[in-house]
């Protein structure tokens, strides 16, 4: 492994726990959070969800001022990591860039986003800021509503090389989300979009730091929609910036001293 590579992994995996944000789609509702300590898992609602009207709990959760806990993960979650027991589980794991060694759940669901077609869950894996750098992968989100013809759209995405850099465009006339932030290849053919959860920090960060982004992975059109396209954005000097913090992202169990 190259020094580069080292540094790019060590910034990936960081240290102590590790979060993903619980979100339910259409529109982007976050919901909760989830942490993995240790081998121990905990999930807690945001003290958002006490404005929601009408909010309903999701499955195996329903004490909304509760802090859940287990050694193992919770079957909500672990039922969105495919199973290795599945024909297709090898060629998956490869779609989502992982190796064989790296396809435990947690790291499956971090690349996935836990999407599935059943339902509007949702997870986005909270990036890491380490020593001051940012590596994070994430899946290019609405790639089948991308400008252009789906003849268009398909070229563009076989056309794409590991490692080609991409542009971050802001797309402020959007309608749907003002905050929207288009990610086009370098000619300005467009994928598609950076996740929505991202964008508040996404834009914080660019006022930091240049952010360079790059293809990890295009898949085939035999793959699901979600998955044609895995990027990775990079950016240094950010001091002790994190991801996910401030009064928003504040659990129940916290506003309530627990």
């Amino acid at each position: 492994m190259t020094g580069d590579a080292a540094r790019r992994r060590s910034a990936q995996q960081g240290t102590g726990t590790r979060r993903m944000i619980v979100a339910r789609r259409c529109p982007t509702t976050p919901v909760g959070v989830l942490e993995r300590s240790e081998q121990v898992y905990r999930f807690a609602y945001l003290e958002t969800v006490l404005r929601i009207d009408g909010f309903r709990p999701l499955v195996g959760f329903p004490d909304v001022q509760r802090r859940y806990q287990r050694e193992n993960l919770f079957h909500l979650f672990a039922q969105r990591a495919m199973s290795p027991r599945r024909p297709d589980y090898l060629r998956y794991v490869a779609e989502l860039g992982l190796t064989p060694e790296e396809h435990e759940p947690w790291e499956l669901l971090a690349r996935s986003h836990g999407t599935r077609e059943v339902d509007r869950l949702q997870l986005l894996p909270v990036p890491e800021v380490i020593g001051g750098t940012v590596v994070h992968p994430f899946l290019v989100h609405g790639t089948r509503n991308a400008p252009g013809s789906p003849e268009e759209r398909e070229r563009t995405i076989r056309g794409l090389t590991v490692g080609e850099r991409l542009q971050l465009v802001a797309e402020p006339n959007n309608e749907a989300n003002p905050a929207a932030v288009l990610v086009t290849t370098e000619d300005g053919a467009v994928l598609g979009w950076v996740p929505d959860l991202l964008l508040r920090d996404l834009h914080r960060v660019t006022v930091r730091a240049d952010v360079e982004t790059r293809v990890l992975r295009a898949n085939g059109p035999d793959a699901p929609a979600h998955l044609r396209v895995l990027a990775e954005l990079a950016a240094s000097g950010l001091g002790d910036f994190e991801f996910f913090r401030g009064s928003e992202w504040r659990t129940v169990p916290e506003s309530l001293g627990q």
